[in-house]
């Protein structure tokens, strides 16, 4: 298990302010239906999750394909080994812990 962070924002951000969780549903459903777990976010578009597979270029082409046209985003390699010790900041735990409420409710 791999921990990886992905970093992201609106191509069109006013299309969707009636609903304002509508990327991070968007989002949250494409890492769930790609078997990605132990999600985390520790600020508001950047979500740290664990995904079960080394190859990031096979959930980097289901982003491009599926949301990639609505959202920029950035993924990365945080930890080669599930430990989050390498993980550094000052997160919003408020955040963090509505974003664990709102993964449950998908």
């Amino acid at each position: 298990m791999r921990t990886y962070c992905l970093t992201y924002d609106a191509v069109d951000s006013d299309k969707y302010k009636k609903d304002p969780n509508y990327f991070r549903r968007l989002i949250v459903k494409t890492l769930l239906e790609n078997d990605c777990e132990n999600f985390h976010m520790p600020v508001s578009s950047t979500i740290i999750f664990d995904y079960p597979f080394s190859l990031l270029d096979n959930l980097n082409l289901k982003f491009r394909i599926g949301v990639g046209a609505q959202i920029y985003y950035n993924l990365c390699l945080v930890s080669t080994n599930g430990n989050r010790s390498f993980i550094v900041g000052n997160p919003d735990n408020k955040l963090s812990q509505e974003f664990d409420e709102f993964v449950k409710s998908l």
